[in-house]
Order: structure tokens, then C-alpha cells, then sequence
């Protein structure tokens, strides 16, 4: 029997590459669709077929695509900040890659289904205590917010036009070994833990009582690959987190406990586009996938060996 082959889009990525590893450790073939904008060539597992392209580049993005079974699509640009200063480009990234996509997709009478990256921002600011769950109406809070609702109506579209099977995955913040750390939009834990081992102070943006669920990239993989081997029909959407919530200040002090450091503290502005509160409802998560995710110490403590 052919090994079914699988393209990732941006398998390059922080995420991604987690992916990858976990869909050839299952067994698959895969090829990586890569623009190398924010990733290195040379951290992808070498049983990976890459092609360097952009998404918006129809032709490349085609031949990548033939003979393909299943797609994962985690190419975008990630970054709230970003998006805030700059959301003519964080759209063309984000939109318009995934409307070239799926076009090209029905194009190939593709048979398969699209695994995509959406993202807990579409919930926007959420009362303390008033988890997300998948049916809540959209809210988002900034145009990278606005552009994965968006991609959400796409998945929609291409299944009415196409009959093109989606599984959205909102991921809620994904932290683990991987993180560019030197970027002004780097996730917040991959910063600290930066800091902190080098007793440098943290920067804590507001009152720091800000609320994230914390997933750790492993589990996200897992859940990835879980989500590529399940029969999808039409256009389904998940959460992934862990429903469990944690705010800005006691992620620093939690991660100079398990460090050893103690550095001091800085508060500046709260920074626009920034969401208050933001913890998943994972009733649809647990029913839909076998995979538990690990709290986020457990996380912490299997990435930082401590």
C-alpha cells in the first residue's frame, strides 16, 4: 500500500516543523511548501521533500500539489502586532494564500481535505471567566483576528463551490522549543524564558492580569496529525488548548521558579489589538480527538529539562 502524502504549508514554521516530524513518524510522505520568510531551509527533517514557493505563486503551488492526499496549511503571518502596523500585507499573507489555495485545490479535483491554522483571536476580548467555545459569534479585535475569520468563511465557500472537506483548528497560544526570540512579535513565553535565563528584565504590557491558555507545541502536532488521519465532511472547526487559563504574571513567576532567576519586572502600555481574556472551551476538542494535552508546567518542564 502507498504511503498517503501529505503538503505543509509553511512546514517550515515554529509549528510546522513539529508537524512534519509527527507525520513521518506516522508514516506519511510529505512535502514541505515553504517561502522561507521566517524559517531556515535547514531545520526541516531531511526525509521531507521541500519546495521553496510563495502561497500567492499559483504555478509552483500546483505542481507542489499534485499527487497530494491531504493538505495541512499553517503558512501565514502570525503576528497581532504585525497586523496592526502593517494589515495590508498581514492580509495578502493571510487571505489572499488561502484563496489561492483552494482554488488551485478544485482545480485538481482534490479529493482529500484542508487542515488549517485558524486561531483563538477570533473570540476578540472575553469576559474573565467566559470561556470560548465554537459556536460564539466573532469578535475580532484586529486585522490578523479579522483575516483567520475570514479564512473560517473561505473553508465555508470552498465546500459550497467545491466540495472541498476543512477542518479549522483555533489554536490558543502555542508556546514551546522553536520560537524566534529575537523578533518584537515573538510569543510571550519563548521571550521570558530568554530573559529570565539571562537575568534580564521582563516587559509586561498592561496590568500583566491578561489571560492566555497556554498549549504546548508537541500537543498541537499530535492534535495536527490526529486531524489529518480523521474523515472529515464539509467545513469543521475545533478549538485547541487545554481550558485552562493563565495570566501574564503568574507565567513570570512560574517560569523564574522553574529557572532559578528572579529578574525584575517592567510594566509599559498596553499594546493595541491585545485580547484581555482568552480560555478555551475543549468539550468539542475532547470529543473529537483522543490526544490530552499537558498542562502548561508539564510543558514547560518536558521543553526546558527541569
Amino acid at each position: 500500500m502507498n504511503k498517503k502524502h501529505v503538503l505543509v504549508t509553511g512546514g517550515a514554521g515554529f509549528i510546522g516543523r513539529y508537524v512534519v516530524e509527527a507525520l513521518l513518524s506516522s508514516g506519511y510522505e510529505v512535502t514541505i511548501y515553504d517561502n522561507f520568510s521566517a524559517s531556515n531551509p535547514e531545520s526541516v527533517p531531511s526525509k521531507a521533500r521541500v519546495i521553496e514557493g510563495d502561497m500567492l505563486d499559483k504555478d509552483k503551488l500546483a505542481a507542489a500539489l499534485d499527487g497530494v492526499d491531504e493538505v495541512v496549511h499553517l503558512a501565514a503571518q502570525v503576528s497581532v502586532p504585525y497586523s496592526v502596523d502593517f494589515p495590508a500585507e498581514s492580509d495578502q499573507s493571510n487571505i489572499l494564500g488561502l484563496t489561492v489555495l483552494f482554488k488551485q485545490l478544485s482545480e485538481l479535483n482534490f479529493k482529500g481535505k484542508v487542515v488549517y491554522a485558524s486561531s483563538a483571536a477570533v473570540y476578540g476580548n472575553k469576559e474573565v471567566g467566559d470561556i470560548s467555545r465554537e459556536g460564539d459569534p466573532f469578535m475580532p479585535n484586529s486585522p490578523y483576528a479579522l483575516e483567520k475569520c475570514v479564512n473560517e468563511q473561505q473553508a465555508k465557500l470552498a465546500f459550497r463551490l467545491w466540495g472541498i472537506n476543512s477542518l479549522g483548528l483555533r489554536f490558543f497560544n502555542v508556546f514551546g522549543e522553536g520560537q524566534d526570540v529575537t523578533s518584537s512579535y515573538a510569543g510571550v513565553i519563548s521571550v521570558f524564558i530568554d530573559k529570565i535565563k539571562k537575568n534580564k528584565a521582563l516587559t509586561i504590557y498592561g496590568d500583566g492580569k491578561q489571560v492566555r491558555d497556554f498549549i504546548y507545541v508537541k500537543d498541537v502536532a499530535r492534535l495536527v496529525l490526529e486531524s489529518v488521519k480523521k474523515d472529515i465532511t464539509g467545513s469543521q472547526i475545533s478549538n485547541i488548548g487545554t481550558g485552562v487559563d493563565t495570566n501574564v504574571l503568574d507565567l513570570a513567576s512560574l517560569l523564574m521558579d522553574l529557572l532559578g532567576n528572579s529578574p525584575q519586572v517592567i510594566s509599559q502600555a498596553k499594546r493595541e489589538g491585545d485580547v484581555l481574556y482568552s480560555r478555551a472551551c475543549i468539550k468539542n476538542q475532547c470529543q473529537t480527538f483522543s490526544h490530552q494535552p499537558l498542562s502548561l508546567r508539564d510543558g514547560l518542564r518536558d521543553w526546558l529539562k527541569v
